[in-house]
Formats: structure tokens, sequence, C-alpha cells
């Protein structure tokens, strides 16, 4: 070891001058190229700095424009929404400007009703205390026209009419004499309709469907001649034709034998279909009953007879029971319902006149 380091130090002392010499310049050259590359290294770092620094920039610049543009399609969007919401604004403030000048025109008819109902009200303030009995005799009329057209009561429609007759005798005005002369005309009318007795033929009807389901059936009876008949021969000439009919049915009673049946008869027609048979006649009586609360005469008299055919098609006409419904049926169907003829009264016109105005208008006025 110590033979190579003297040697390494014989090496290096053996050099020559001029070799010292140049040993400076080649140290500076290195010295040189190293700050050189130093140099390079950072300005190379510098630019790969920039250009990261550049690239981050542009992608952060890019997100924001992005931004911006969902930004500023949210705000068009909300411009749109709040641009429809203005034109539906203005539609409905056209809408609500019409409505109201549509309430102002309904509020001022309302204050010239109002305005005419008050003078109205001051008329009849100053009116006499038989107004009120007009008043009276118009509602007992009305009343009347109710009974007589809902109804069907013209016996009640006749009292109330006279009910409205006696309140205009009460008043005492000779002027309201046309007026009473048409409620006599009315009166007399009403006292003209005759209407049946549609009560009692309704329960009538109910009875006869009570004994509908105890009424016996018909039954195949055998022909029984109980006539006796004689079969000698008269002597006379003239009854030759006779003497020949007596000869041939006592030729026949010697080869025929009459036997006698002594179990019971089956009926016409099975236990269904005699329910089916007493259910079809109720429901024909049930709609007479109809028939007759509507006053329809035709479809009345339509069921009654068919209910009587039926009857005395199929049960037994012999039994009491039966000849007692059927002569019941015939009573009822006696019936004529008629709708009421009259329209009007001719006093109600006249009594509206009265209570509006207080007093009955001229017959010219009348006729214009």
């Amino acid at each position: 070891m110590e033979s190579k380091d003297q040697q390494d130090h014989s090496e290096n002392t053996s050099t020559t001058p001029s070799e010292v010499k140049k040993t400076p310049t080649k140290q500076r050259v290195r010295t040189h190229a190293s700050k050189l590359s130093v140099v390079g290294k950072f300005f190379i770092f510098l630019s790969f700095s920039l250009g990261c620094l550049a690239i981050g920039g542009g992608y952060y610049l890019y997100i924001e424009q992005q931004k911006k543009q969902e930004n500023f399609a949210e705000l068009s969007q909300q411009l749109m929404v709040l641009k429809n919401k203005l034109d539906t604004q203005s539609a409905t403030d056209s809408d609500l400007s019409s409505q109201t000048d549509t309430l102002s025109n309904d509020i001022d008819k309302l204050q010239v009703a109002q305005s005419q109902l008050q003078s109205n009200i001051s008329n009849i303030a100053q009116r006499s205390p038989k107004h009120w009995m007009a008043a009276e005799a118009d509602y007992l009329v009305q009343m009347a026209g109710r009974k007589l057209w809902l109804e069907q009561d013209p016996i009640t429609a006749a009292s109330l009419l006279k009910s409205a007759d006696s309140q205009i005798a009460k008043m005492g005005d000779p002027s309201l004499l046309p007026l009473r002369k048409a409620l006599a005309q009315d009166i007399t009318q009403v006292k003209g309709i005759k209407r049946p007795d549609i009560s009692g033929a309704v329960y009538e009807i109910d009875g006869v469907i009570a004994q509908l389901d105890r009424l016996p059936l018909n039954q195949a009876r055998p022909t029984e001649s109980t006539e006796e008949q004689s079969h000698e021969l008269s002597s006379s000439v003239f009854d030759w034709h006779a003497n020949l009919d007596k000869t041939w049915k006592a030729l026949i009673s010697d080869f025929v034998k009459v036997r006698k049946r002594q179990t019971d008869l089956a009926p016409l027609l099975s236990p269904e279909q005699s329910w089916y048979l007493v259910e079809n006649i109720k429901n024909k009586l049930l709609q007479a009953q109809l028939a007759l609360y509507r006053n329809d005469d035709v479809n009345f008299k339509q069921s009654m007879r068919l209910a009587r055919k039926w009857v005395y098609e199929y049960f037994d006409l012999k039994d009491d029971a039966t000849k007692t419904v059927l002569a019941s049926v015939d009573n009822i169907s006696k019936l004529s319902v008629q709708p009421v003829a009259i329209q009007k009264f001719h006093s109600l016109p006249l009594l509206k006149q009265l209570v509006t105005f207080g007093e009955l208008s001229s017959p010219k006025e009348n006729d214009q």
C-alpha cells in the first residue's frame, strides 16, 4: 500500500511545468461548463414549471368557462320562465279587468234593482191594509192550482178558490167585480170535474191481489149429461126424424159403456206455471194501480182487461172466490180516469194586477 502511494506521489510530482500551467485552464472550462449546465437545468425547470402553470391555468379557465355557460343557460331559462309569468300575469290582469267591468255593471244593475225595490216597498207601505187581503187571495188561488194539477184534488181546489173569493168580497171594492166574476168561473169549472175514487179503487185492487193465491185452477172435468132422455118412439108420422134419432141412440147405448172416474183430475197447469200465472196477474194489477195515480186511462183499462182474461181462462169459474174476483175486476174496470182539462185559472192574472199595482186595469187596457 505504501509503495502504491509513493508511486502516485512520484507521478504527481514528476509533472512538467507546462502541464502545471495547463491545469488551471481546464478547471476553468469545467467550472464554466458546470455553471452552464446548472443554468440550463434551471431554465428547463422554469420552462416546465411555466408550462405546468399554463396548462393548469388553461384548465381552470376552461372549467370557469363551463360554469359561466351553465349559469348563462340557467339565467336564460329563468328569464323565459319570468317572461311566461309576465305574459300570464298580463292575461290575468286583462281577465281581471274584464271581470271588474262585468262586476261593476252587475253592481250598477243591482243598485237599480234595489232602488226599484225600495220604491216598490215605499208604494206598498203607502197602500191600504186591503192590499194584504189581495195578496192572501192570490196565495189561495196558487195553492188551489197546486192541489188541482199536482195532487189531482178538485174538491180541495174548489174550497181554496171559495176562500179567495171571500177575501176579495171582504174588501168591499166595486171595481173588483171582474175579479170576482173570474173567480166564480174558475169555481164552476173546478166543481164540474168528476174524479173517481182513486184511493178506493186502489184498495179494491189490493183486495183482489190478496185473493189470487187462494183461487182454484181449472181442471179437466168430464162432461156429464144429467138430462134423462126418453127413447119411446112417437106415433106421429111427422116425428120420423126424432124417431130415427132415438132409435140410433138406443142402438149405440147398447154397445158403449160409461165408467166413472173416482180419483182427482190433474190441473191444466203445473205448480211452477201456476205460480208464474198468479205473479203475472198481480203485476198487471199493480200496473193498473200506477196508471190510476198517473191518470193514464189507456194503460189502466189494458192492464185490467189482461188480468180479467187470465183469471177467466185459467181459474175455476164455478168457484165462488173466482166469481167474486171477476166481479171486483169488472167493477174496477168501469172507472174512467182522465187528466184535468183546465189549463189555467182566469182569476190569476187579475190577482197579479191587483197585488202589483193595487188596482185592476180598465177593460180597454186589457184588450190592448
